[in-house]
């Protein structure tokens, strides 16, 4: 998995904010990379309980702030496909043709927030996980400022439409860049035109 294999050792990382965080399965990857401050983003109603029972048995070791909300450009109300762990709030379209197991039966309405009207403008983030199945760049829109002292982004990116209208890789690239970030790593799902990436501030 890239977000393991990547060494953080040079960026100290302390603090991590991560959008999308189903169960809070890197606990384990956050609390030997040596994290002090994690902030875990989750709207949906069926991962809540477990991640809570998850968050509880690292509570003496790192300080974890649980947000019952997604994050996004602005402050509103929207709606979300829920297909599980591949939810979003972008309509699925080539993952219904990738992935014909996974159905997007539910359609509810959650709110998300900007992150620069969440977090004070000091903070300092060294880490950023983007879980959002193509909502990427409306996330990292919402974080203004905050991304000027961030350190790294790790994001899932996309190279076609697997929702319609997400952001494509070139695009957060571009976006990225103009905030001092190039990415460094990437592994392609074959077949599937969806991976992972690793931006760093240069």
């Amino acid at each position: 998995m890239l977000i393991k294999d990547f060494n953080y050792s040079p960026y100290n990382v302390k603090t991590i904010v991560h959008v999308g965080a189903n169960i809070g399965e890197e606990l384990d990857f956050y609390y030997n990379l040596g994290a002090k401050e994690v902030h875990f983003f989750e709207p949906r109603d069926e991962p809540q309980k477990e991640l809570f029972e998850n968050c509880k048995r690292y509570e003496e070791n790192m300080e974890i702030s649980l947000y019952k909300a997604g994050l996004g450009s602005k402050t509103e109300e929207k709606i979300m496909y829920e297909g599980g762990q591949s939810s979003s709030f972008i309509e699925p379209k080539l993952h219904l043709t990738y992935y014909p197991g996974v159905t997007f039966k539910k359609y509810k309405t959650y709110n998300i927030y900007r992150a620069d009207e969440i977090f004070a403008k000091d903070l300092k983030i060294d880490m950023v996980n983007l879980d959002v199945q193509g909502f990427e760049l409306e996330v990292l829109k919402g974080f203004g400022s905050l991304l000027d002292s961030t350190k790294l982004i790790y994001s899932e990116i996309n190279t076609a439409e697997l929702y319609s209208g997400c952001v494509l890789v070139e695009q957060l690239d571009e976006f990225l860049l103009a905030f001092g970030f190039k990415r460094v790593e990437t592994v392609m799902e074959s077949f599937y035109n969806w991976g992972d990436a690793i931006y760093v501030k240069q």
